[in-house]
């Protein structure tokens, strides 16, 4: 590497050229956008690894380093559930570790908020600033303590107490999909991978979880609603239903059920029907196979709205095989597929979720709380 801009640069020709690999294999059907979710998650994993040395070393040449400091990188959403597609951004959380107030030992020295910090930035910038060879992924850090209004960067005790103390229940949601990615120092990892753990074992009200759940799912349908099966993020009965029923059946059981946290979704709804914990969960992980199957697809071929009338006989063909439908099948008989599929998961979805948290608010059982869209707001 000649300049810091090479470093930058090899990563996002390496991983665009596997990204594009990928993406044909797809479109050829040589395999599809669920299977292709583990490959894609490697090259996040690849190339976040590969860029936080290359960071540290380039920060160092003006600030040193941090005596004993240590630093990791938490990923949530798809990538730490290792459910990417092609277009999947990356929620990503900076966690440091450092004792005492003294500074950095370079030229320009750094107390340990401020370096971190500073560092952070300076890695945020590393993936997603646009350079002549493109930007390597979106990123979005609002998942961190206090959300947009929080330090970049979080001390491992401040992360630790906010998430005993502080956080929302979307957050501890958030968590069941938490892993750490890449650190300077292997000891950080396994700490912040307990931290995360001894959150996620903790015993919580089930009833004030339903009904925050409920209601977070009310909001984001009130913003985000469709009826078109093929918006099968948010439709009811899609991918957001099926998330959410998951993280809820982790926080309410895993404290009792270890071998609940797995992370993915359609993982952790076959084992939660395979512990008698909800009916019809190998249903209910085919259709979150199903339907990212057809959000990989879409996202990789269409710009806006997928309309069934105008997309071309190869798309069509493709949507077909990943609804396992013989390749000759219309648009129509494919819709007819997903909504069948929808129709069964929002009823999970009422049953487990709506349902019962319409109950608990009727009994008034249990108190839920303050209002989750505040606290999603002020985050952001």
């Amino acid at each position: 590497a000649i300049d810091y801009e090479d470093p930058l640069d090899i990563p996002r020709r390496w991983a665009g050229e596997r990204k594009f690999q990928v993406g044909v294999h797809i479109l050829r059907g040589l395999t599809d956008a669920d299977a292709a979710a583990p490959v894609l998650t490697a090259i996040a994993d690849a190339v976040i690894g590969a860029l936080l040395p290359r960071v540290l070393d380039e920060f160092a040449q003006a600030h040193g380093r941090m005596p004993g400091g240590r630093i990791a990188i938490l990923a949530q959403g798809r990538l730490g559930s290792r459910e990417m597609s092609i277009d999947s951004d990356l929620d990503l959380v900076v966690v440091y570790d450092a004792s005492g107030e003294a500074g950095s030992d370079g030229s320009r020295p750094l107390g340990p908020s401020h370096y971190y910090a500073r560092l952070a930035q300076r890695f945020i910038s590393a993936i997603s600033a646009l350079t002549g060879e493109g930007r390597l992924y979106e990123i979005d850090t609002r998942l961190r303590p206090s959300g947009s209004s929080g330090p970049v960067a979080s001390h491992l005790d401040a992360f630790r107490r906010y998430h005993r103390e502080d956080a929302w229940t979307w957050e501890h949601m958030a968590l069941t999909r938490a892993r750490v990615v890449a650190a300077s120092d292997d000891s950080l990892t396994q700490d912040l991978n307990q931290v995360v753990r001894e959150v996620l074992l903790t015993p919580r009200d089930a009833d004030r979880v339903v009904v925050e759940v409920a209601d977070m799912r009310r909001r984001i349908a009130q913003e985000h609603g469709t009826e078109d099966c093929w918006q099968v993020k948010h439709v009811r009965g899609g991918l957001v239903d099926l998330e959410f029923l998951a993280q809820q059946l982790q926080l309410i059981h895993g404290p009792d059920m270890p071998g609940l946290l797995l992370g993915d979704t359609a993982l952790v709804l076959a084992r939660a029907g395979e512990l008698g914990l909800i009916e019809d969960g190998a249903m209910l992980a085919d259709a979150v196979r199903l339907q990212r199957r057809m959000l990989g697809l879409l996202r990789l071929t269409v710009t806006g709205r997928f309309d069934g009338r105008t997309a071309p006989p190869g798309l069509i063909a493709a949507l077909a095989r990943a609804a396992r439908l013989d390749e000759g099948a219309d648009a129509e008989a494919i819709g007819d597929v997903l909504r069948s599929c929808q129709a069964r998961v929002h009823a999970h979805f009422d049953r487990y979720v709506t349902d019962v948290a319409a109950r608990v608010k009727a009994e008034g059982a249990a108190d839920a709380g303050a209002d989750p869209k505040t606290a999603m707001e002020t985050k952001r």
